[in-house]
């Protein structure tokens, strides 16, 4: 998703076609990692 601006968790499901639920815990992994620089949860 590099290079396409702030999306929401649900648009990057639907980009990447998998449930909401799985990519909000990827994101939460990754952010844990320290690997966005910039994230919005809500």
């Amino acid at each position: 998703m590099t290079g396409q601006g702030e999306m929401s968790i649900r648009e990057v499901a639907r980009r990447v076609h998998r449930d909401v639920k799985a990519v909000h815990g990827d994101v939460a992994t990754l952010i844990r990692a320290g690997l966005p620089d910039r994230y919005t949860m809500a």
